[in-house]
């Protein structure tokens, strides 16, 4: 069994070998590995390969192609459906909750990269899930798992504003050997 994962979302969507992790030590005998995107940043151009976390990644494109605009994924989410994904566990994973809010926009952007992110898996092969299959993850995660937290009651005046966060920690199994978590990581 290899012991590693990548992270796709620093903050946000992580996949590791398939079994759920610890409460208590989450990534202890994994090693951290940085996202492999690979795709092709102008018309006719070959197709290059960046190393590094999200925002790095989107850095590194800027700087090659600073007019570059991702395709538009064109899968539906019947499509989506139709593929592999299991079942869910939530409050696994991570260093705690992320905020939902954080965790759709980073899927958003996870979607709109396209193709070819590499993961380290059980598996004894590489495998290369598009970003949008992976976003998806987020989507079912999210609905799943999510929870609110309210601000405490005011028992004392005068009180501070009243808030309410969503916050979502949780993970998704594929049959292809490897799983997504969406839970606060330490970057």
């Amino acid at each position: 069994m290899k012991t590693s994962l990548s992270i796709l979302l620093c903050g946000a969507i992580v996949a590791v070998s398939a079994s759920a992790l610890p409460k208590d030590n989450p990534l202890e005998g994994y090693k951290i590995v940085p996202l492999k995107w690979t795709g092709v940043l102008e018309d006719g151009a070959e197709p290059v390969t960046l190393t590094g976390s999200i925002d790095e990644i989107s850095a590194q494109i800027q700087k090659l192609n600073p007019n570059y605009m991702p395709p538009e994924t064109n899968s539906t989410t019947a499509e989506f459906e139709k593929r592999s994904q299991g079942h869910i566990i939530c409050k696994v994973g991570g260093w705690g909750a992320v905020d939902t809010r954080a965790a759709q926009r980073d899927k958003d952007w996870l979607r709109s990269v396209g193709d070819a992110i590499m993961l380290c898996n059980d598996n004894n092969h590489a495998i290369a899930p598009s970003c949008g299959y992976l976003g998806d993850y987020v989507d079912h995660i999210t609905s799943a798992c999510a929870w609110e937290v309210n601000s405490p009651p005011c028992w004392v005046k005068p009180c501070g504003p009243k808030w309410t966060q969503y916050l979502v920690r949780g993970q998704q199994f594929d049959s292809d050997g490897y799983n997504v978590i969406v839970a606060k990581v330490s970057c």
